[in-house]
């Protein structure tokens, strides 16, 4: 460990210089030498005022929202079938049955004996569209041109057709499956619905290569219409088709298993076709709204317990926060103990000058759901208002009388290179700071000050 000496004249150095020298920062001398806690270094008593006051106030935008009181919740009789959720739909019971699920579309190659095997060279051809029910016509979707996927002689092997064909981003995604009996490429649509199957269409490379080459490219190919003959070309195992579902008695049909149904205002999740109908029942989400009253009635409750806190004199920001927190509080507590105290308790919510908001459960009806509302949007619009401009920093102590602010003290001016870091720059502060404390005016007192 070395050792700087410290003056007593600190305006005769300067002290920027000596914080970018030792590399160690500027420590009261009263502090104590233990680390400070995570919490009290990283948000002062300001800003918790702060986040408090900001907290509630955000609570109240919530509550002032149509959307908390006009949230609904939809319960399934099979959920592991069938899941909902609503916005706007009608309150009442609802019937679903699911015929069948929306599937993206799955074929794979013969069994490889490894992943080594010379799998062929030649180009992939893969174009997305529709099959028909027997699988005997193909109708190319327009929104996804045709993509030729070229395998020369450094991508003949299973895992570089793989790699080649996802690189190529045609709504196909490729994979290598291996077990037991070998390994195999398996090729899946990358969204489910009837319009995105695919077709393969193989074409071996005829320059310089053998014909086991081109016959090996064949079994890539996948185009029932086109291709015959047992074990030629990949195998569909699952077709893709669109979901098929009745809603209250109505037919319905989705390329996704997720179902946005406009006229029942329903979302529909799809997990398993359904032997019987289940039933949803759309009811109004009151869990939501009694979440939402009690996290503002703990949010008013912290912030009073942080305005309560005394100031810091090391924080200048506190009583700036506090004044904001009280506003806040003092906003709150006219409200709920003004002309309307009769209004707020029937929606469940009090004023406790121990405790902030107190809240009950209630229940809940549309009348009381839009009563509730108009009363926090008048709420929101009496908000004090939350922007203010930062305290000033008190001025530095040892600014001299007749400096001005176009010449700032050569002690306070803070400089880049008097932050930097770089050892040349370090040693020429060190320099600096040595030929300041030879030139010091006055008896200098000496004291150790300890530089890790």
């Amino acid at each position: 460990m070395s050792t700087v000496g410290s003056l007593l004249k600190a305006d005769a150095v300067d002290q920027q210089l000596l914080v970018a020298a030792s590399g160690i920062a500027v420590r009261p001398a009263s502090a104590a030498p233990e680390a400070l806690s995570q919490d009290e270094t990283s948000i002062s008593p300001a800003g918790r005022l702060r986040s408090a006051t900001q907290a509630v106030r955000d609570e109240v935008d919530s509550l002032a929202q149509a959307q908390v009181w006009q949230a609904q919740r939809v319960v399934s009789s099979a959920p592991q079938q069938v899941q909902a959720s609503g916005s706007g739909a009608g309150v009442g019971s609802r019937e679903v049955k699911v015929q069948a699920l929306a599937s993206a579309q799955v074929t794979s190659t013969p069994a490889f004996s490894s992943l080594s095997t010379v799998v062929g060279i030649g180009t992939l051809s893969i174009e997305m569209g529709k099959w028909s029910s027997s699988s005997s016509t193909f109708a190319t979707n327009p929104n996804w041109p045709k993509a030729s996927v070229s395998l020369g002689d450094r991508d003949n092997t299973l895992e570089r057709v793989r790699d080649r064909i996802n690189a190529a981003g045609v709504g196909v995604v490729a994979a290598v499956v291996s077990d037991a009996t070998g390994s195999r490429l398996v090729l899946s649509a990358a969204s489910t619905g009837a319009d995105n199957g695919f077709r393969i269409q193989a074409d071996p490379a005829d320059v310089g290569a053998p014909a086991a080459a081109g016959n090996a490219l064949a079994q890539f190919g996948f185009d029932p219409a086109s291709v015959a003959g047992a074990g030629q070309g990949m195998q569909l195992v699952q077709a893709a088709q669109d979901a098929q579902l009745t809603l209250d008695g109505r037919a319905l049909s989705s390329a996704s298993n997720v179902v946005d149904d406009a006229e029942s205002g329903l979302r529909l999740n799809l997990q398993a076709t359904t032997p019987s109908a289940v039933r949803l029942d759309v009811q109004a989400d009151d869990e939501l709204i009694q979440r939402r009253l009690q996290a503002l009635a703990a949010g008013s409750q912290d912030l009073m317990s942080q305005a309560r806190q005394p100031d810091r004199p090391d924080d200048p920001g506190t009583r700036q926060a506090r004044q904001a927190a009280n506003e806040a509080l003092d906003t709150l507590r006219s409200s709920l103990n003004g002309p309307d105290a009769a209004t707020w308790q029937d929606l469940g919510l009090s004023w406790d000058e121990q405790a902030g908001v107190r809240q009950q459960a209630v229940s809940w009806t549309d009348e009381r759901r839009q009563q509730a509302q108009a009363m926090f949007a008048a709420l929101q619009q009496r908000w004090p208002d939350a922007t203010a401009e930062a305290p000033a920093l008190p001025p530095t102590p040892h600014a001299r009388p007749d400096a001005t602010p176009d010449a700032p003290p050569a002690a306070t001016a803070v400089t880049a290179e008097a932050t930097s870091t770089s050892p040349a720059v370090v040693q020429r502060n060190r320099q600096r700071l040595q030929e300041q404390y030879d030139a010091a005016p006055g008896d200098l007192a000496r004291q150790d000050l300890a530089v890790s």
